[in-house]
């Protein structure tokens, strides 16, 4: 079928739909042809997305392939980010943003007007060179408007690509009755995926008012939090207490964040262990994230904490250590 042909015969289905197992294996799929070209797939979900909605699968699926696989095939280095989002629910449906980020070559300002009219890369050198890209987008348009959504794309060259679409998915009242048998309404902590359900985190930050923030932040995960207010304290608590998550403030007394990892991580090579430590920190200009990279953690959150940018990093660090 041409691609006129194709984007005039989309039907949309509608049964049970799981939008977060979606994201999921489409990212683990793409994850080989991206590991190929040095290039990482990570994805940050919404723990509020309902367990069970209803759309269609199959056309979420080939939206989300064809926008992250443009986006893979675009990067050469660096890392495509696929974030979902909660943008409302009613008690007939939930709106969901979907995000695609990437850090490759952009797209340049005299197309962007027109990525999403049909064939408008089919002789586009670089989509040439790049093995064909922008083809499905009218596609993507298609659907994503037929399900009662937008589609929009901002791009700077050389820099990069951010795709933004939105889906309004259907909550019946028996899908909604259903998940709360199942886990009851109200906590964010019935909604936290089995694997990293029950962490135990040391937190170590020396003003007391983001103290408490953190503290029942990560408490309203379902998560148990033992806070300290410098690295040195935070050293004394690991030499008799396991954590699964280490987060520092990087500016402490006696201790920095910076300092105590390092001595964690001299001890660490001694044990073969390796705890995720995760910076908080104000300091969030370009290359920040690299810098505390390079001292030896592994995430940075910066501040005022964003409640799910902090409970992603977690989830994604906690998550990678099982798979290793």
């Amino acid at each position: 079928l041409s691609e006129l042909e194709e984007a005039g015969k989309v039907v949309i289905e509608d049964m049970e739909i799981n939008v977060t197992d979606i994201i999921k294996n489409v990212c683990k799929a793409l994850m080989v042809l991206a590991r190929s070209k040095n290039v990482d797939v990570v994805w940050q979900i919404d723990p509020s997305i309902p367990r069970i909605l209803t759309g269609d699968p199959v056309r979420l699926r080939q939206v989300l392939v064809n926008i992250i696989n443009n986006a893979v095939k675009f990067t050469n280095k660096g890392k495509v980010q696929v974030n979902a989002t909660v943008l409302a629910t009613t008690k007939k449906d939930c709106t969901i943003k979907f995000e695609v980020v990437d850090q490759g070559i952009g797209i340049p300002k005299k197309n962007l007007d027109t990525i999403f009219d049909v064939f408008t890369e089919a002789h586009n050198t670089t989509a040439r060179r790049y093995g064909g890209t922008g083809l499905g987008l009218a596609i993507c348009k298609k659907i994503v408007e037929m399900m009662q959504g937008t589609i929009t794309v901002d791009s700077v060259e050389g820099q990069g690509s951010t795709f933004n679409f939105t889906i309004i998915f259907g909550t019946s009242p028996d899908l909604m009755h259903q998940q709360a048998i199942q886990s009851p309404v109200g906590t964010l902590a019935d909604r936290v995926p089995a694997e990293v359900k029950g962490l135990r985190i040391l937190l170590a930050e020396d003003n007391m008012v983001n103290m408490r923030i953190a503290v029942k932040t990560l408490e309203k995960f379902g998560w148990t939090v033992d806070p300290v207010t410098n690295g040195q304290e935070a050293l004394d608590k690991l030499t008799n207490q396991n954590y699964d998550v280490i987060l520092v403030d990087d500016q402490m007394p006696v201790l920095t964040g910076v300092e105590m990892t390092k001595v964690v991580r001299r001890e660490e090579k001694q044990t073969g262990m390796h705890i995720p430590i995760i910076v908080m920190t104000a300091n969030a200009m370009a290359g920040d994230r690299e810098r505390y990279l390079g001292e030896g953690l592994d995430g940075y959150v910066s501040k005022p904490i964003d409640r799910m940018a902090l409970y992603n990093e977690i989830v994604l660090l906690v998550t990678q250590r099982m798979k290793h």
